[in-house]
């Protein structure tokens, strides 16, 4: 699903990346070109993105101290829970890839970033997949000149993306944004923000329907002595000109500080910060609204003083308290988490707020009441039917707890998760959680893993997603067609032989057209029935063969065709055979012996022209298609209806077949004509006839063709 991490983005789920800034199990510098003291293998920076039915994509950055090479890795999450091997999205030998975020769609579009450190700066890089397809080539959005900082990625259930970042050039800092409409290219950058001295905590940003964007950011001329800052872009139209929401500064060292943001599904906005009071460094949580259509109103604030928030870590100190949270779901009412100081020893709480569609924000409520340790590193997920997780670390808990769609968080609950350092999480429209994080796990290697939870049941045992002993690969490849094997052709012509008119010969020319003509009429009527899993050749479906619909991973084989196993075709009784002595050798009798070879040859040349121009699902009986067709490597993970290609209409032989124009004369040579005739018909319907015993293969049928309904149910 869509979702929001640090910097918070999405707008059906909002969830917060524990750590700001990246730092490595093994407490890499984010951007050092080589670990510190003795290279270690390392990894860090996990993230998570899930799709509406629960399949989803963990990407992190990987050090193997024994090659010294540096890549960004994913793993991919099938619908059933289960994760596949992960691959490579980036490489570098010398150079440094972190800072890694995802976003993907109920869809399963996905858009994920990184930063490529250079000597002389850094680069921001950027790449995209389609819900069935593979990863584009990285592009780059920003480069070592404009000095990309921190950055936020976003996309929307039509697949349009969103990238915004934050420049440092010199004694300036700028936001910045570029945009990719679905299928298409990446945008240049726009500035958002008017340059500044300082630029604050964001930049972090949501896209909504008919892609309306919604920016924010903290901005001034001092260290944390800032405003909130939105830009805004509507539906169908390009940003306007940032614009203040926060109230001017009054107490020097007091500010606004980090920002959240959410849009609801009609298109309303919601920015949250933690402002001061004007009272010492008291803050509290504010929520400026702004109704579809409408202007932003005077924020208001929805905690009590003692508010916590920070937008950084800090080797060797304490977590600081995360940034709060909000989040809209698809019925328009909103939830927030933050964390608040108690009076019991100082101890941290996390506190909740709701506010239903068009009314006020509720009071707010403890989640850990009364709190017996200090909660820190809140995450919040929010799924498409309403129903919500929120995370935390208490003491030396992980802990979490679940809200139904409109209802109240708790009890809360523990699960194995060895640290919350380098955590996200991310829910499917169900609400199911699924959470990524970095284990130390010594004397071990360092890893990435995920636990998850179903709905109403416990977490699961956490599953390793990272390797160091197997080199990851490259992601595998779709084919665009699937490997063709060697046609069968016509068999050549035998040499005629001398023709008589007789009684027999004319005999011999009616077998032979009417054989052609049982042939194709078989062969017809067994694409009338549908054909079964029987008649296509184990292992020779590529990916290319299916439609959007149907969830592929994995291209296939290397292109190689399976071996081929003869099948049975059936074919209709023979006729009563005729007597020789029926048959006069008229002109008549030849005319229509002649209309009975073209009839053949021209059912026949349809015939071939059809399969030549590609089957189709719809020649295929539904649920026919199981896992012994696919080819090897291929898994499919679900399917959901599609426009597939119909079948299409008989294609014509390519024009007619002459017919006499003139009166046919009883002689040897029309009995000669009639021959070939007929023998062609029947050499083309044994072509075909050869292609089906042998199997059909995945280039027999046109790609994308293949939907959902003809795939057994186990696939689907």
């Amino acid at each position: 699903m869509r979702r929001l991490f640090f910097p918070l983005r999405g707008v059906l789920v909002a969830l917060l990346a524990l750590v700001a800034g990246l730092a490595t199990v093994v407490a890499t510098p984010a951007g050092a070109l080589s670990p510190p003291g003795p290279p270690q293998d390392a990894v860090y920076g996990a993230r998570v993105a899930l799709d509406g039915e629960g399949r989803g994509l963990a990407v992190w950055s990987q050090f193997v101290a024994a090659t010294g090479v540096r890549t960004i890795e994913a793993a991919e999450r099938r619908r059933d829970g289960t994760w596949r091997a992960p691959f490579r999205l980036a490489t570098s030998q010398d150079r440094s890839l972190d800072e890694v975020k995802i976003a993907m769609n109920a869809a399963g579009d996905a858009v994920v970033t990184w930063h490529r450190y250079e000597p002389t700066g850094r680069r921001l890089q950027v790449v995209t997949r389609p819900a069935n397809g593979t990863f584009s080539a990285p592009h780059d959005l920003a480069g070592p000149d404009t000095g990309p900082g921190l950055s936020t990625v976003d996309i929307d259930d039509a697949g349009n993306a969103l990238v915004v970042w934050g420049s440092f050039g010199g004694e300036t800092m700028a936001v910045h944004a570029s945009s990719r409409p679905a299928g298409g290219s990446w945008g240049a950058p726009q500035m958002l923000s008017v340059p500044g001295r300082w630029l604050g905590a964001g930049p972090v940003a949501a896209l909504g329907p008919g892609g309306r964007a919604l920016v924010a950011w903290t901005r001034g001329d001092v260290p944390y002595e800032s405003v909130v800052q939105v830009a805004e872009r509507p539906a169908g139209g390009a940003f306007g000109p940032p614009r203040s929401l926060s109230p001017s500064l009054v107490t020097p060292g007091s500010s606004a500080q980090a920002p959240a943001v959410a849009l609801g599904p009609d298109g309303e906005g919601l920015v949250m910060w933690a402002g001061a009071t004007g009272v010492g460094y008291s803050r509290v949580v504010r929520v400026a609204e702004r109704p579809p259509g409408g202007n932003w109103a005077a924020p208001v604030e929805i905690s009590v003083p003692e508010a916590l928030v920070g937008d950084g870590y800090s080797p060797g100190g304490p977590p600081p308290p995360p940034r709060p949270l909000v989040a809209i779901d698809p019925t328009g009412s909103a939830i927030a988490l933050w964390n608040r100081r108690t009076d019991n020893g100082g101890l941290h709480t996390l506190q909740v707020a709701t506010r239903p569609r068009g009314g006020p924000w509720s009071a707010p409520e403890d989640v850990l009441a009364p709190p017996r340790v200090s909660a820190f590193w809140a995450g919040l997920a929010l799924g498409a039917s309403g129903a919500a997780t929120a995370l935390w670390w208490e003491g030396e808990r992980f802990r979490s707890a679940g809200r139904a769609p409109g209802g109240r968080l708790g009890p809360a609950e523990e699960a194995t998760l060895p640290s919350l350092l380098q955590t996200d999480m991310d829910v499917d429209a169900a609400g199911n959680p699924v959470v990524v994080f970095a284990s130390p796990a010594p004397p071990r290697p360092p890893s990435i893993q995920a636990i998850s939870r179903p709905a109403g049941g416990p977490w699961g045992a956490p599953v390793t997603l990272s390797t160091f002993e197997v080199p990851s690969g490259p992601e595998p490849v779709r084919p665009a067609a699937c490997a063709i094997p060697a046609p069968a052709r016509p068999a050549a012509a035998a040499p005629s032989r001398p023709a008589r008119l007789t009684a027999r010969e004319l005999l011999v020319n009616r077998r032979i057209a009417q054989a052609a003509l049982r042939r194709v009429t078989a062969i017809e009527a067994l694409l009338d029935r549908g054909l079964g899993a029987e008649h296509v050749r184990d292992g020779s479906l590529c990916a290319a063969a299916f439609a959007g619909g149907v969830r592929t991973f994995g291209g296939g084989s290397d292109g190689a065709v399976p071996a081929a196993s003869r099948l049975a075709l059936p074919e209709p009784a023979a006729p009563r055979r005729a007597r020789p002595g029926r048959l006069a050798p008229t002109a008549r009798q030849l005319l229509v012996d002649q209309r009975i070879a073209q009839a053949a040859l021209r059912r026949a040349t349809a015939l071939a022209a059809r399969l030549d121009a590609g089957l189709t699902g719809a020649d295929v009986r539904d649920g026919a298609i199981g896992t012994a067709e696919l080819a090897a490597g291929l898994e499919i993970d679900g399917a959901a209806p599609s426009a597939v290609p119909a079948r299409p209409a008989p294609p014509s032989s390519g024009g007619k077949v002459r017919t006499a124009r003139r009166p046919i004369r009883a002689s040897a040579a029309q009995l000669l004509v009639n021959r070939r005739v007929a023998q062609a018909a029947l050499r083309r319907v044994n072509a075909v006839r050869e292609r089906f015993a042998l199997g059909l293969t995945g280039a027999d049928f046109r790609p994308g063709s293949i939907g959902a309904e003809d795939l057994a149910q186990q696939l689907r």
